[in-house]
């Protein structure tokens, strides 16, 4: 696991480092949002940068992949302290003052104490979930992670193969009008945990889930 909190990881903190270079100038986006931000950001450079190593036939290894977002980060932490520092933004405050608040009727801030609690359950239950078992809708496995799969073993796209296997699409009849910001996001973990796991390629869902639902 700690292989795929370090996959989780890297990618959030160049997406914070990013968010803070858009927003340089915005003083109210909060704490929360900018996380929120971060990881499908800091994610979808991950898996572009990655793309564009498939496109040039750079082999897809764990070194070659993590070069660049570790370059990245080192460079944005410098230019950030050099030029506008690294202090936090105020963070957001306004659930919390809406559960405080005294204009507020005590039903409704049982209300939003209750909604808030069965929200963040829920996401536990989700994450919980994701741990318990591994791939098991053919969907899931025919559309992502089929082609995950071959690209993390054949380190490639599987460009220069025969017409009928390019990029992955003989097996199982992938169909590769899909995007593989999915693929390769396994491809990433996998090369984090050292072999391509069926369960914990599919932590990065939960984490997309709880950017969206809390921000």
């Amino acid at each position: 696991m700690i292989g795929v909190a370090l996959a989780l990881l890297l990618p959030s903190v160049l997406g914070w480092l990013v968010v803070a270079v858009l927003l340089k100038a915005d003083r109210t986006t909060g704490v929360l949002e900018r996380l929120c931000l971060s990881y499908p950001l800091g994610m979808s450079l991950v898996t572009m940068q990655m793309f564009v190593l498939g496109l040039l036939r750079v082999p897809l290894t764990p070194g070659l992949s993590v070069l660049p977002v570790v370059a990245e980060i080192v460079v944005l932490w410098y230019w950030l302290a050099r030029n506008q520092g690294l202090a936090l933004p105020a963070p957001s405050l306004g659930l919390f003052q809406e559960m405080t608040s005294t204009r507020n009727s005590p039903s409704k801030k049982i209300a939003l104490i209750f909604l808030t609690a069965w929200a963040f359950a829920k996401l536990a239950s989700i994450l919980v979930e994701t741990g318990l078992r591994p791939l098991w809708a053919w969907d899931a496995w025919s559309v992502w992670s089929v082609g995950a799969k071959l690209f993390y073993h054949s380190g490639s796209l599987l460009l220069d193969g025969p017409g009928q296997d390019f990029f992955g699409r003989g097996a199982v009849r992938r169909y590769i009008a899909y995007p593989v910001h999915n693929p390769l996001m396994q491809v990433w973990i996998s090369h984090w945990v050292g072999r391509y796991d069926e369960i914990l390629v599919k932590f990065s869902t939960p984490f997309y889930l709880a950017s969206m639902s809390l921000y």
